[in-house]
């Protein structure tokens, strides 16, 4: 059966940089959409250099520190961190507050490595209006370390003296209501399997949000606001993935299974041609109204890719098969 879908996956097109995390940066279908885009002088600038840079983006791999995020995820990894040893319960305050007065402004947006998770590709990719593939070819680079066992996507800075993130302006983030999941849920973290819900406060050297910038809130109130929730409940639906029984069982740092992980994980508009253009209904009963869910909705889409990947990985019945 695996065989099979993967057959499928590359009769209908699904080689090179869809199946392939370190494949060659394609042309978008059209540059137009990026030019148009509320985002566009940035983003455009910053794919015409990266078509020409992306070896240069490439050297700073190697220094790279790869952190599993507590429970479920990945974190920026950051210079100068300082975390309090305090652990906040949801209905405890901290002050803390970022505006564009404070000096430090758009610091911690810079000189990073963030790991993106599928729900801040799905988010970020429709924001640009492009499709999954080329914002993981323009914007991304893959890293394949044998501590987590499975792909990771980071996030490529702009590769000159501020190696700031490309989807940062004068003004702030120009992406701000589809920013990543670390980005909305700083300044605090999660604490690793804390029943009832915990969390610690992270602190950068520079950072004048504790200072200058008080406002007092509730962990919950902070939460709420940055629209945390949904981002972590697809989290928690891929960590049924990266945490399943049996992934000790597959190499998903090579190969087939690495191909079938990327794309059910990543590439979400590469799984969704693979759906309804290649083979794969030969091979999956699946009614009718899911069908219709999962064409029109990336979430249901995304939900459906992990069911997929637990179902071809680890035989798991999460998809019934003809």
């Amino acid at each position: 059966m695996l065989t099979l879908i993967c057959a499928g996956m590359h009769s209908s097109g699904f080689s090179g940089a869809y199946c392939s995390p370190q494949a060659s940066a394609p042309v978008p279908r059209s540059e137009a959409r990026m030019r148009e885009n509320p985002v566009s002088a940035q983003m455009h600038a910053f794919l015409i250099v990266n078509r020409e840079t992306y070896a240069i983006c490439k050297c700073s791999i190697r220094e790279v520190i790869i952190t599993k995020f507590l429970k479920f995820q990945f974190f920026a990894s950051m210079t100068n961190i300082n975390k309090s040893s305090e652990r906040l319960g949801l209905d405890d305050s901290f002050s803390f507050g970022c505006s564009s007065d404070l000096e430090c402004f758009n610091r911690c947006c810079r000189d990073i490595n963030l790991f993106l998770t599928p729900y801040d590709i799905l988010r970020i990719r429709r924001r640009l209006g492009i499709t999954s593939g080329e914002f993981l070819s323009i914007y991304t680079f893959p890293l394949f370390p044998k501590e987590i066992g499975h792909p990771v996507i980071l996030l490529k800075m702009i590769p000159d003296e501020t190696k700031n993130c490309p989807f940062v302006g004068e003004k702030g983030c120009l992406i701000y209501d589809d920013r990543p999941w670390s980005c909305r849920s700083f300044p605090l973290e999660p604490v690793a399997d804390s029943q009832p819900p915990q969390f610690s406060i992270v602190q950068r050297d520079f950072c004048l949000g504790f200072d200058k910038g008080k406002a007092t809130h509730t962990v919950k109130k902070w939460r709420d606001t940055q629209n945390v929730s949904f981002y972590e409940e697809m989290n928690e639906e891929w960590k049924m993935v990266t945490h399943h029984e049996k992934f000790g069982t597959k190499n998903l740092l090579e190969g087939q299974d690495r191909d079938i992980f990327f794309i059910g994980s990543y590439n979400i508009d590469a799984f969704r041609d693979l759906v309804f253009k290649g083979d794969f209904l030969r091979y999956f009963d699946i009614e009718k109204t899911a069908l219709k869910s999962i064409k029109s909705n990336d979430s249901e889409l995304i939900r459906f890719a992990f069911k997929w990947l637990r179902c071809v990985l680890f035989n798991e019945e999460t998809l019934r098969r003809k």
